[in-house]
This record gives C-alpha cells, structure tokens and sequence, in this order.
C-alpha cells in the first residue's frame, strides 16, 4: 500500500504531463505573445542588469498589474538562474484602469514590459550563461484564462562597464521612468469629509496638469475615478470617493501617485495610515457588526459535532467504530490511544486546512472553505482515494491491515496509525459539507489574524473529533450494538456503497470541472489503474509486479491529462437561473426587483440536498415566477474571486449561502443553511 500511496503523491505534484519542448526566448499562446529581452547586449558581473518579460496582447485582451483591483491576477515570473545569482522584484509599469462594469480593473492592454533587476557576481566567469523564466498570468476580455509559458534566453556575462544598449534598451528606458520614488513615511497622511478621502501631502512644485492614483489595497476607495485635486496652503490634497463597504481595520492606503505635466510623468510611491478615529460615526454605524472571538470558536464547535451526521462523515466513522465493537471488553488504554490518535489526525489535518488558508490570503489569493476542491488535480486524487477504499470495503483487495496497521505491529497497539489516517479522511471527506453554525464561525475569520484562524480551526476539529474519542473512552456505550460476528463483515461491505456514491458524486464534480471529454479519461486512467492494483495483489511473479507498475504509471499519466484539461464552458448553475454577477444584482435592484441568490458549488453537499429536495420543487418555481423573482446562480465549482469577494462582504467564507433581496431593498436576508420551501416563501411577502 505504501508504494501506491508513493505514486499518488507524485501524481499530485505533476504539473503538467508529457516532454515539453526547450524553451526558447518567445512564445505564444492563444491570445498572449510573451518575449524575454534584455536592456544591454550582455550583463555585467558584479551589478544588477535588467531583464524584461514583454507581454503583447491581442485587441481587446487585457492583463493585470501588480494590484488587479476588483478582479484578476498580477503576472508573476519564476527565475531558473546560475548558481549565485538573484532576480530582484517586479518593476511596473504605469497601469491603466480596465472596466468591466461594475468592476474596476487595473492593467494593461496591448502590450506591456515588466523588468527584473538580475544581479551577476562580481567574481561570475565571463562568458555565455542561460536563464529560464516561468511566466505566468492572466488575460481576460468577456471572459479570462490562465496563461504560462517558460522563456529561455542565453546571455553573455562581461566585465563590469563594457555592457552596451540592446535594441531593446528605449523600452527599458520608459519603464525606468515610470517607476516610483518612494515617499518618507509621515508626510502625506489622510483625512475625511463626508464620503470622501483625501490624501493630503506637502506642495513640491506647481500643481500637475493631471494626477491620478493607483491603490494597492481593496475596500478603502472606489477605483473607477482618478482623484480630484486640491491645492491649498502649501498642501496638495487629492480627493477619492470611499469604497462601500469601506474597511475601517485597513491600517493604511498604500497606493501610487502619478503626476503628469508638460515636463513628463512624475510617480510617488505612499502608504499614508488611515486614522479609524477620523471614519464618520455614521460609517461605523453602518458596518454590520463582526461576530466575536469567543463566539465564533463556539460555533465551530457546535458545526464540528454537527458534521458527524453528514453523509459525507458519517460512512468513515461508522467502519472506524466497527472496529471498536471488533475489540469487545478489551483493554481500555487501547481504546483511548485510539481515540487520541483519531482526534491528533482530526486536529494536523484542519491546521493544515488553516495553514493553507492564512498563505494562500497573505499572497492576495481569493480562498475560502473548500478551495482545494476547486482544483481538479485534487478532487481527481479523492477519486482514486475513495475508489481503493470502497474495493477494499468490498472486499474486492485486501491491504486493510497493511495501510491502517503501518507503524503499530506491537501486539496490542496495531491500528493506531489507521485512526490516526481515519481523522484526517474525515476531514478531508468533511470538506464539501458545511454544516449548520459553520458559515458563520468560519466567516468570522475573514482578516482575523492568523492566531484567531488556527483557534477557530482548532474549536472545528474539536467538534468533529468529540464522538469518536468519547466512545473510545466509554466503550460501554458499544454495548447497545450485538456482539461481533459475521454481520460486522457484511456492515463493512455494505459501507462500500456510500462510498462508491462518493466517487460517483466526485466524478461528477470533475466532470463539471474539466469537461465530459477531460473526465472520460480520468474514466479511462482509473480502469487501467483498477487492471495494476488487480495484478499486484493476485499475482506473486516479480515480473508481474513490475508490468503492474509501467500500467500503474499509464493510468496515472491518463488520470493526470483528464484532470489538467479545460472545460469547454464553464460549470453550469441552475436551469432557468442566470449567472451571478454584481452588474445582474444591481440592475434587478435597481430595477425593483425581488432577488434570490443562491451560492453553490457541485462540490458542495448540502447545496445539492437544497437543490433537488428544494429549489427544484415545481411549486417554489411557479413561486419565484408568480412574485417575479430574480434568480441568480454564484457557482463557485471553480475559483472564482468576485464571488469569493461576495461571500466575504457576507461574513462567510463557503458555501452554501442564500441571499434574499426584498423589492427595493439594498441589503439582503440570510437564509438558514437548510433549507424549506416554507421558509423561503416567508422571505417574499
């Protein structure tokens, strides 16, 4: 079992199938021209030379800058450099504001050159080297795809001064001049008035033909405007309308200030502090009150004993308390280390969940509850997971006592280890359940600091783990099951139908995902994966053995391709439903309009449940269409950052969510969870 535990490990960190070409200094993709250029001919050693990602796009093709705005994904480059050398940050140049209505975007349209400060040893040998850059980025127009490429570009290294400009070096030139000169913290500072914020700081000079500001924050100002200008008293003071919501924790505005005048373009780099004690009074009235410490880690709690009786948890405790009732009257300390290592699996498996989380937001990504399961790769491991659990549940393979004996062959202590790998599968299997008092527990965390996560993760598991470690610690509580016997053998085959739904419903998911072509073969990947397991553990022929491996290897490489394809549209929500998106919302507002938004995604259990005991009722539908309801669908199967940003202005960090929009009102009714056609006819009068 270990070996194939091995093979998935190096299943999931591939990254993309097959022998790719050497890369060279060009490269095109559908809709991007990516080239590597250099400012001078060579680069000399002992200084920092720079080095350009240039990005040409098609018309009407957008990227992003280092801050995107309301959507989008900064381009990003990855260096494969000599030994000693070192590729310093981005330098940018000036963005331009995108509109995607009603978002506001910065980026760069038809080209753009992103330099790279590449710093040579002084004691570097002359002659030719070769850097490689992993580029990477975002395009969009109506809709956005996820580029990357790997550029290669041999250089000569030269004694320092000898350098000479490349053909190239005019473009160097003008990102050069764009970049900001970093202002002394505690000049410019911020003040209010009304629903608006100034950015107030000291007159260098006659006030510019036009300025304009670029944040590299969300939620302090709106972005669809560049700033009114002030000139007073010694002081300029740029004037910016103030986001709504407006982040009142925001510690400071950090953001780029351009001045342009007949004698060119000037650019300031500010991070002025934002004094929360300067925000209207009415402006603190008017955020929704955060849910406190204390109460979000009991709410985790009472969501992590709730998630026992989902049907995504409940199969893989009731095999794990089939062996407790296995055991009988024994020894008590064996129950409890049972339990202890259960609930230590339960606990490493959501920091982990919590680690990933607090990193994945500090980098500026858009992640909430369930994102591992809006990677494909992922949920196409659970697939072939879940599919050796329920063979060997059926009986169809036997390494049970292999895998959950590992490391506890004392007599006695065997088994420890497999609790220790139950807790973890039953948070990974927990995952696509959001239970009652959850949302709002782990919403509660949305910019918490990252102690405050880890402690409402930490409540989760504990809630999650409570059961099973109580039972392991009162097993007289077992005593109201029959004694062990044959039925134990046949509960255990039965649990390998839940189980077997499980990877029905996962395939499912990806087929969603990935599309119905890109699923087939991770169809076809597990077949050729279920011929490998049956030949490793029928046949004893060592020759044997290793043909098992090279169609092991295969079904990999099959399962890999299906789960790196794109779908060719995206993940469809609700028939008759239209699309989420702030524009819709707002026009049916505006409109007067009653409006239902449901926030889902396929991964999602109880979204599902919702969706067919619920939602899909032909009454409730003959509802909505009587009270004229907009319905409006957020499928969040994939990563999608505009609707993880609408979860977050909601306190929430998953799904399921349901917001009812009354006809003339601006904010929404949270609905339960659960739900029932009475009570979503409640929420239309």
């Amino acid at each position: 079992m270990c070996f194939y535990l091995a093979i998935l490990g190096l299943f999931l960190s591939q990254t993309s199938p097959g022998h790719a070409a050497p890369p060279e200094a060009l490269a095109r993709t559908k809709h991007v021209t990516a080239e590597l250029l250099l400012e001078n001919d060579a680069l000399e050693a002992g200084k920092a030379s720079m080095v350009g990602v240039r990005l040409e796009m098609e018309p009407h093709w957008h990227t992003y800058w280092r801050f995107p705005g309301d959507s989008g994904l900064p381009t990003e480059a990855a260096w494969q450099l000599p030994a000693g050398w070192q590729a310093g940050p981005a330098e940018w140049p000036i963005p331009q504001r995108i509109f995607v209505p009603p978002l506001v975007n910065y980026g760069y349209e038809h080209e753009a050159l992103i330099g790279f400060p590449v710093s040579v040893p002084a004691n570097e040998a002359i002659g030719k080297k070769r850097i490689v850059a992993s580029v990477s980025w975002l395009v969009c127009k109506e809709e956005c795809i996820p580029e990357k490429v790997e550029l290669a570009l041999e250089v000569k290294v030269v004694k320092a001064g000898t350098a000479k400009p490349a053909a190239s070096a005019h473009l160097f030139a003008k990102l050069r001049a764009q970049q900001p000169e970093r202002q002394a913290p505690g000049l410019a500072k911020v003040i209010y008035k009304e629903k608006l914020l100034g950015i107030e700081f000291p007159d260098a000079a006659a006030v510019p033909a036009s300025v304009d500001f670029f944040p590299l924050v969300a939620m302090v100002i709106k972005g669809d405007a560049p700033p009114k200008v002030e000139s007073a008293g010694g002081r300029t003071t740029l004037w910016l309308e103030k986001a709504d919501p407006f982040d009142d924790k925001a510690p400071a505005l950090p953001g780029m200030v351009v001045f342009s005048s007949g004698k060119g373009v000037h650019t300031l780099e500010i991070a002025p502090p934002l004094s929360a004690s300067a925000v209207p009074e009415a402006l603190v009235e008017d955020q929704q009150a955060p849910v406190s410490g204390w109460i979000a880690i009991v709410f985790a709690f009472l969501g992590g004993l709730v998630l026992n009786l989902m049907p995504c948890v409940f199969p893989v405790l009731g095999i794990k308390v089939m062996a407790l009732v296995r055991q009988g009257e024994g020894d008590p300390l064996h129950s409890r280390l049972h339990g202890k290592a259960y609930a230590l699996g339960v606990i490493l498996c959501f920091w982990g969940l919590a680690a990933a989380l607090v990193t994945l937001r500090s980098v500026g990504e858009a992640a909430g509850w369930g994102f591992q399961l809006q990677q494909p790769r992922f949920v196409a491991f659970l697939v072939l997971l879940f599919s050796l659990v329920t063979a060997d549940l059926a009986g169809l393979i036997r390494w049970s006592g292999r895998w959950m004996g590992a490391g506890g062959n004392l007599a006695g202590r065997e088994g420890y280890s497999g609790s220790f790998f139950t807790g973890m599968l039953a948070v990974v299997v927990a995952t696509p359940c959001t239970a009652p008092f959850m949302g709002t527990a782990i919403g509660a965390v949305i910019g918490a600091p990252a102690w405050m996560v880890f402690l409402v993760f930490t409540s989760l598991a504990i809630g999650l783990a409570l059961p099973f470690v109580l039972l392991c610690y009162h097993p007289t509580y077992l005593r109201v099951l029959p004694k062990p016997g044959a039925w134990m053998e046949r509960l255990k085959e039965f649990f390998a139908f839940p189980m077997a739904a499980t990877v029905v419903w996962l395939l499912w998911v990806l087929t969603l995902q990935v599309g119905a072509d890109n699923a087939f073969k991770v169809e076809l990947g597990l077949l050729v994966l279920a011929i490998s397991v049956w030949m490793r553990t029928r046949f004893e022929a060592t020759t044997t053995k290793w043909l098992s491996h090279g169609i092991l290897m295969l079904g990999l490489v099959v399962v890999a391709l299906g789960a790196s394809g794109k779908p060719e549209s995206a993940p469809g929500g609700h028939e008759g439903w239209a699309p989420y998106g702030e524009k819709a919302l707002q026009e049916a507002i505006q409109n007067g309009k009653p409006v239902f938004v449901d926030f889902t995604a396929a991964w999602c259990l109880t979204c599902q449940v919702n969706r067919k005991l619920v939602l899909e009722r032909d009454s409730l539908k003959e509802f909505f269409r009587q009270k004229g309801v907009v319905l409006l669908v957020a499928d969040w199967t994939n990563r999608d950052p505009e609707i993880t940003r609408a979860l977050e202005r909601q306190g929430r960090l998953g799904v399921p969510l349901y917001l009812v929009y009354r006809a003339g009102a601006a904010q929404p009714e949270v609905l339960p969870q659960v739900l029932t056609e009475g009570r979503i006819r409640e929420s239309f009068p």
